[in-house]
């Protein structure tokens, strides 16, 4: 009797590593994901940080052409979608 125990008990152990190894499988492959998803969101934030810098650059510019005059009223534009000129920089 006692050695039909020791064997149920065997098996439970033995059931039990294995779960234990499915879950830590488990849990290296959610690290490795996280750690995928991470640098993709580092990678996010580094481009957004370029698109505000470029912008902020493109508006310094504009600012310091509008301070020498270079844009103003009396700029004549050509709209190449309508193929004429106009006074004004379209905003679309």
């Amino acid at each position: 009797m006692t050695e039909n125990v020791e064997n149920l008990i065997l098996e439970h152990l033995r059931a039990i590593r294995a779960d234990v190894a499915a879950v830590k499988d488990d849990v290296r492959e959610i690290k490795q994901r996280l750690t995928s998803l991470e640098a993709t969101v580092a990678g996010l934030r580094r481009d957004s940080a370029n698109l505000y810098g470029d912008m902020a650059d493109q508006h310094a510019r504009y600012d310091r052409l509008t301070e020498r005059g270079k844009i103003g009223t009396d700029q004549v534009f050509h709209d190449v979608s309508t193929g004429r000129e106009t006074d004004q920089i379209d905003s679309r």
